[in-house]
This record gives C-alpha cells, structure tokens and sequence, in this order.
C-alpha cells in the first residue's frame, strides 16, 4: 500500500500535467508620480510559466472630469513562450491643466493558454499621483514709461497656468527704478 500511493500520485501529475494552466503575472512598481504637462511612463513586464498567445492588454483611464488617452508600447507582443516575459509601458500625457490628486488605474491581461486554448488572466492595480503645481502668467507683459509727476495705470489679466486654485495673490513691483 505504501508504494501504491507515490505511483498514484506520479501517474496522475503525469496525466494532468499537459492541463495545467499557465501562471501569468504582471510585475512592476505599482506607484508613480506625475507632474502636470507630461507624460508618464508605467513600465511592466508581463511573464507566464508556460507558453501562451493571444496576448490582450486593457488599461482603465486615469480620470478627473476628463478621460486621459492611454497607449500602450510594443502591444504587438501577443505571444510569451513558457518561462519568459516581455515587456511592455503605458504611457499617459498628463495636460498642464490636469488637477492634482491621486488616481487608480487597473492593468488587465489575457492570453490563450498554447497547449489547452484556456483563457488566462492577471491584473494589477496601480496609484498615479499627479503632483500640484501653483504658476501663473500675466499676460501680456507689462511694461511702460512714466512722465516725471505723471500717474500712469494700466490694466493686465493673470492666467493660471497650473493645476491647482492660487488664492491670496499679491502683485508687487520689484525692478529698479532708474532715471531716463
């Protein structure tokens, strides 16, 4: 009986091992930050324990108020063989206005096991801090000549140009003053 059950067990691996199915998993940081008029890069690598095709990848947008466009590098990598990895970087341009907060996204993969045509999937969370930035532009440059005992006013616009609300704005002059 003792030598029953180890012949059981091996006769059994060896029957069930052409069914097993494919480990596939995604690696890579799961945080990034990102500045506002940019584009950031997610690198990953996708890796399978056996072979497999089909390969198919969908990435949720980053989203506040507007979807983000996505794309995805080297998506033509549809086939991984046993053991190996490929890969990949989603890119995200994040515009000037874009405010800041955290964000998630979501990696999904799928492939199609080689030998048993089973479909097989990983996914991967992952946090996108999208940092503040406080700037603005006055538009247009201002820049004029006084008359001596003259008063002289002008008007200009300031233009946020970051990702963020800017409050308590004081306007100051800090050029020297110098004779004509």
């Amino acid at each position: 009986m003792k030598i029953v059950k180890p012949l059981l067990f091996f006769a059994l691996s060896i029957f069930l091992m052409p069914f097993a199915l494919a480990d596939l998993s995604i690696s890579g940081s799961s945080s990034f930050a990102a500045g506002h008029n940019s584009v950031l890069q997610i690198p990953i690598t996708v890796s399978s324990t056996t072979d497999v095709n089909s390969i198919a990848m969908t990435v949720t947008s980053i989203q506040n108020n507007e979807v983000l466009p996505v794309t995805i590098t080297d998506s033509n990598k549809t086939s991984i063989n046993g053991s190996q990895s490929k890969d990949y970087t989603i890119s995200y341009n994040i515009p000037k206005h874009f405010a800041s907060g955290t964000y998630s996204t979501t990696i999904n993969v799928s492939a199609k096991e080689n030998s048993s045509g089973i479909s097989v999937s990983a996914v991967k969370n992952v946090t996108v801090t999208v940092n503040q930035s406080k700037t603005f532009e006055a538009v247009p440059n201002i820049g004029f000549d006084i008359a001596p005992r003259a008063n002289k006013s002008t008007t200009f616009q300031l233009k946020n140009s970051g990702n963020v609300n800017l409050t308590n704005i004081t306007v100051t002059q800090t050029s020297q003053l110098t004779d004509g």
